[in-house]
């Protein structure tokens, strides 16, 4: 018999496979594409460098939120901190998920592709925080 901490593992990594990895990959790819692309058409390209890498940067903080989000709910005994940054790089993440399937609604299944890791973010966050107060009544109830 599986433990429930490693059911709930499996859960996450499935989560985060089908939630958070599509959008990683495609973030990569498109980093790449596009700060080529700004570079590759000097001089118009020194134009298009800062708002390039200002997407970059968003997309680096939501992706780096979620991953880190992950981590901590999949830890035995979660110790959640900086809460705050934690909570903004969700928030970010599910508005710059919907900017980005405005953007792409004309191709197929991509809306779903970019609304996906903050929809996966909240729910690991969730978790991470429900498992963390758990621990932490059973703490004091054995004091």
């Amino acid at each position: 018999m599986l433990s429930s901490l490693t059911k709930l593992r499996i859960a996450l990594t499935i989560s985060a496979i089908a939630g958070l990895l599509p959008v990683t990959l495609i973030f990569i790819w498109g980093a790449v594409f596009f700060l080529a692309g700004a570079i590759g058409s000097l001089p118009k390209g020194w134009a298009m460098f800062p708002p390039v890498l200002g997407a970059i940067s968003i997309s680096v903080f939501c992706l780096w939120t979620n991953w880190k989000i992950y981590t901590i709910s999949m830890s035995f005994a979660p110790k959640i901190q900086n809460k705050g940054i934690l909570i903004v790089g969700v928030v970010a993440t599910a508005i710059w998920g919907v900017l980005w399937a405005c953007i792409a609604q004309n191709l197929p299944n991509t809306t779903y592709i970019f609304l996906m890791p903050g929809l996966t973010a909240t729910a690991m966050f969730a978790v991470a925080l429900k498992r963390e107060a758990l621990i932490a009544k059973r703490a004091r109830t054995e004091k």
